[in-house]
């Protein structure tokens, strides 16, 4: 019984490692589409949010083999109910990267950028949205 247990464990952390590592290369693949630049903080995250995972899985695994001694504690319920909701947040970041490719928002910062250095500083792009904004429709201002 507590070898299924643990073999169930087992998978849930395995899967969910996949997960984050898919959500690593749709990013990337979002990052490349888009034209961003690609850094080495994408990776870093990528193994402390799988470090937190496995930490609060393996904690998770401990009290589900305590819980064991207990009748109704066949599967390990707890271990299950955390892999699906790391999995379901991991799939949400890849449909929100994958929305992002589609929509081209992420173009946004970098034209943005763009405008910070075509009107030669923050203050300039501030006073020019503001500008911008305050205009009646119309063209007066």
């Amino acid at each position: 019984h507590l070898a299924w247990h643990l073999l169930i464990v087992a998978f849930c952390i395995i899967v969910t490692g996949l997960f984050s590592v898919a959500d690593t290369i749709s990013g990337i693949y979002t990052a490349k589409k888009t034209g961003e630049k690609l850094r080495s903080h994408r990776l870093r995250k990528t193994f402390e949010k799988m470090a937190v995972y496995w930490f609060f899985q393996t904690l998770v695994a401990a009290v589900g083999i305590i819980f064991t001694l207990f009748s109704f504690y066949n599967l390990p319920y707890l271990s299950i109910l955390l892999a699906a909701a790391i999995c379901v947040t991991e799939g949400r970041s890849m449909y929100e990267h994958a929305r992002r490719r589609r929509d081209g928002v992420a173009k946004i910062p970098e034209t943005m950028q763009e405008l910070i250095d075509l009107l030669g500083g923050e203050e300039e792009l501030k006073r020019a949205l503001l500008g911008i904004i305050h205009r009646q429709p119309g063209g007066e201002s």
